[in-house]
């Protein structure tokens, strides 16, 4: 018990040294990507006074406003400088200081260090400190770049310093090689413990101490108390009920509009002109095309909801593409019979269903959001330099869009053949964000800011649409999934699921039977949730377990097949995640 309780204090130092984990969206609206960093004093503090970090540090809520402090640091690929304002942490055992995307703060890199050469870090620094240390950054360790000082070293203070560090280090190596050659001693007592109770074989320890708990409070319920059969038998009942309703909808509205249309060509006069005084010309030809939309979404609806397929169970992987010269999957957008259309953050590019690239274009995405879309005609629209460019094969890159807004994500409608743009624009200190429907010919539809008076979006990276016309968006701001109406009206809002701690969505798509699938790619459990067409929570079809560990960019096939791509990671899972044929 001694032991155990020395190992926890040391993780909690541990952690409290790393810092906190939790989202910083403060951080995002301050990234930059810049050519080079302030290597001397001078140089940092004329940075600092431009970023005005201090403005920011009394508003934000990820730290105490005496952390919230400037940083410039290489990214985690290790090839384009960052200035950021984001809460300094303590760097340990040597490493460098980078920015994370995921979470939106500085971290240490576990694979750069700077405790060697002739002036190395010391074994525990502060971030916004990093500037020091020339490794860091690329640099050669004779690099000069510290300030010429006149000040005499104390020797006797660094051997202080140095003794110290040696003491941590002995410390941390003496307790953690304790409680690991006690580790088997503890896990053998318990394992007889549970053994002495008859706990059943599979589950052993963990469900008889639940079992224990639930005899002293009977109010406590667990899921090992629901049968397997039972908790299948709902979630198919929840799915079924969901495509009735859907069906449902689609029957009603065009009973209304077949009931229009029918009064609008009976109830006419001799002189032919219309007997009611709303039924003009201009509202014939709006009912029609409404009409004519109702009756495509009706045939693309029932055509696939009376094939409805259940989720399976167990989703199994069918097989997998390796692409090379690639080190991430962040997004996939299309899949064909014959080539996949997929980007990371440099490029977006068209491969075979073999994984070899046929063609790539070149682009700028820092935040690796949904940057390419792909419309009916096979035209490809992509983001770069803040721009949208459209390319037809065998023919050069046009601008498509320019527009005022910095541009985050873009989606192709097939409902409404339309283009739909996720953009934010920084006021000061704030961030305004809004979806816009444009047409083919680039003009703007319909602009998606708020509803009620309230916000929708901060940072809306990823952008999908149902066979409804209906919106969803993950957006990594607030780590919240939204779906609208094509008007804008709030449909629903999904935080994640309440069983887990921890929700960062990133790739969203729908498949054709109305299942929303979400990308949650937070460190804490890496996994992939199921909504039905509602927004409400369906299931879990891969976890950890399955082997995802960073999980990004997603598209379902038109035989229901689930296409994965992960961060750090060049190979894209196939998944069968649906039961039946």
């Amino acid at each position: 018990m001694f032991f155990q309780r020395c190992f926890f204090i040391l993780i909690f130092l541990i952690v409290k040294t790393m810092g906190s984990a939790r989202n910083c969206s403060w951080s995002f609206r301050t990234l930059h990507v810049v050519s080079s960093c302030p290597f001397k004093t001078d140089e940092k503090l004329m940075a600092e006074k431009i970023k005005k970090c201090e403005g920011l540090a009394s508003l934000q809520d990820c730290s105490g406003p005496s952390l919230f402090k400037y940083h410039c640091v290489l990214n985690e690929d290790g090839d384009e400088f960052l200035e950021v304002c984001a809460p300094e942490v303590k760097i340990v055992l040597g490493h460098c200081a980078t920015f994370s995307i995921s979470n939106g703060r500085i971290k240490q890199h576990f694979n750069r260090t700077c405790n060697r050469g002739t002036h190395p870090c010391p074994l525990q620094y502060v971030s916004s400190e990093s500037y020091k240390y020339p490794t860091c950054y690329g640099f050669p360790d004779n690099y000069t770049i510290y300030e010429a000082t006149t000040e005499t070293i104390n020797i006797d203070a660094c051997s202080e310093e140095k003794r110290n560090q040696l003491i941590i280090s002995l410390t941390f190596l003496l307790v953690s090689c304790i409680y690991i050659s006690t580790l088997p001693l503890i896990l053998s007592r318990n394992c007889r413990r549970s053994c002495l109770k008859h706990c059943p074989e599979r589950f052993g320890w963990f469900l008889y101490r639940s079992r224990k708990r639930k005899e002293k409070n009977p109010s406590i319920e667990s899921l090992s108390s629901i049968p397997l059969q039972e908790m299948k038998d709902c979630e198919e009942k929840k799915d079924i009920r969901s495509m009735k309703e859907m069906k449902s909808d689609y029957r009603r509205k065009i009973e209304i509009v077949d009931k229009i249309l029918s009064d609008l060509t009976t109830e006419k006069d001799t002189s032919g002109e219309n007997v009611k005084d709303y039924k003009t010309e201009k509202d014939i030809s709006t009912l029609e095309e409404k009409f004519k939309e109702i009756k495509e979404l009706k045939k693309a609806a029932f055509s696939n909801l009376h094939l409805h397929r259940e989720l399976h169970p167990f989703p199994k992987q069918k097989s997998s593409l390796c692409i090379r010269n690639i080190s991430s999957v962040n997004h996939i957008s299309h899949i064909s019979e014959r080539t996949i259309w997929l980007s990371n953050r440099k490029h977006v590019m068209e491969i075979d269903h073999n994984g070899c690239i046929l063609r790539y274009f070149k682009m700028d995405d820092v935040s690796g959001s949904a940057s390419h879309t792909i419309d009916g005609d096979g035209k490809l629209f992509f983001i770069r330099d803040n721009k949208v460019y459209k390319v037809q094969f065998k023919e050069p890159e046009t601008i498509f869009l320019d527009p005022p807004q910095k541009v985050l994500s873009i989606y192709y409608s097939k409902v409404r053949d339309e283009i739909i743009l996720g953009t934010y624009n920084m006021l000061g200190i704030s961030i305004h964000s809004k979806l816009t429907r444009y047409s083919k010919e680039g003009m703007v539809i319909i602009e998606i800011e708020s509803y009620e008076g309230e916000n929708l979006y901060v940072l809306p990276m990823f952008i999908s649409e149902n066979v409804n016309g209906d919106v969803c968006t993950a957006d990594c701001g607030t780590s919240i999934v939204t779906g609208v109406s094509r008007l804008g009206n709030l449909l629903f809002k999904y935080d994640g699921n309440r069983t887990q701690v921890g929700f960062y969505p990133t790739g969203v798509c729908y498949d054709v039977y109305g299942h929303l699938i979400v990308c949650n790619r937070h460190d804490a459990n890496p996994s992939i949730h199921v909504l039905n067409y509602h927004g409400h929570f369906l299931t879990l079809i891969l976890t950890d377990k399955d082997g995802i560990k960073d999980p990004y960019g997603l598209c379902v096939s038109k035989d229901g097949s689930l296409y994965l791509g992960q961060h750090d990671s060049n190979t894209v899972a196939i998944y069968q995640y649906l039961d039946g044929k």
